[in-house]
């Protein structure tokens, strides 16, 4: 099945069931790496196959086996937990600021 133009996760039903399909792994979670990584675990040994755009790649129950396809996603897992983490304090520091404005104009 060919991946979709859209910017939006969607699923799909494969010959095998339900299959989601993710733009990328970093879209599946903003956990810490050791909860992202569970999540993924669990719904691969559900028997549920994960495709992502970017990479392109299908992720089944046969890739928890694979150090090369997990090392690729704990990267990926980790570099969505720190954008969160640092998009997170930079809006704290933003309404911090936001707040110390509106105060002055006391």
């Amino acid at each position: 099945m060919s991946a979709s133009r859209t910017s939006k996760p969607f699923t799909s039903v494969g010959c095998c069931g339900f299959r989601p399909d993710i733009e990328s792994i970093d879209r599946l979670s903003r956990s810490k790496v050791g909860e992202a990584l569970q999540l993924f675990i669990s719904i691969l040994n559900s028997g549920v196959s994960i495709v992502t755009r970017e990479p392109r790649r299908t992720y089944s129950q046969d890739s928890i086996n694979d150090i090369a396809a997990l090392l690729e996603q704990l990267i990926y897992m980790s570099r969505a937990h720190e954008e969160s983490a640092t998009k997170s304090f930079q809006l704290k520091v933003a309404w911090a600021k936001k707040k110390e404005r509106a105060a002055g104009w006391n």
